[in-house]
């Protein structure tokens, strides 16, 4: 099957809800196709491919330019409908779906209800003999590169939609001067303890 195949599958709401049940359940099987030669392989092409790229790409339809949170007097505004300010702005935070009706979000658990279940218990933690600290700084590039929320305004991003290195290198040259050393050659700036070398600390 074919990648441009694999990714309209996906895109059809029940064959993307049967596909994610399918790799929540049946453990097993999983273990076993893992193991196999050639079919874990085949697995995690077929599904990691089909899934990252089933999600439409941009420019989205809409963005958080709309009227779910700006003033009707901005001269910012723009109503929640497809405009091309709203396909092109790349400092608004696109989205998939227009705003839902008030009833709707008043018919939602509360907030602490739906907190607990995101609260990990001691007995629910599992070591991963596969992962490694790469993992964190993996997620912590990704989100110091892409989620990137302005604070004076949750609607924008200070994303430049880019791979920036930004973790290394930071977003301004303020940033730059304190992770990096720009009298040795631009290195990142670190300390020795001992005959050992280690980062910079985060405080004094």
């Amino acid at each position: 099957m074919s990648f441009n195949v694999r990714r309209r599958l996906l895109r059809i709401p029940r064959v993307r809800a049967a596909v994610e049940w399918a790799t929540s359940h049946g453990a097993w099987f999983w273990s076993v196709a893992r193991y196999t030669p050639g079919l874990s392989t085949f697995f995690n092409r077929w599904f990691i491919s089909g899934f990252a790229t089933a999600a439409p790409p941009r420019p989205h339809r809409l963005s958080l330019r709309g009227r779910t949170t700006a003033q009707e007097h901005d001269s910012d505004y723009v109503d929640s409908y497809v405009s091309w300010t709203g396909l092109v702005e790349r400092r608004y935070t696109g989205r998939q779906l227009p705003p839902v009706h008030p009833d709707y979000v008043k018919a939602l658990p509360p907030i602490d209800d739906v907190g607990a279940l995101f609260k990990r218990r001691n007995d629910q933690i599992q070591e991963c003999s596969r992962s490694t600290a790469l993992l964190a700084f993996f997620a912590q590039w990704l989100t110091d590169s892409f989620l990137r929320t302005d604070g004076e305004d949750i609607r924008k991003t200070t994303s430049n939609h880019e791979l920036d290195l930004c973790q290394i290198y930071g977003l301004t040259e303020a940033d730059t001067s304190i992770l990096r050393d720009p009298h040795n050659k631009g290195e990142l700036a670190h300390q020795f303890i001992g005959e050992d070398e280690f980062p910079q600390y985060l405080f004094d």
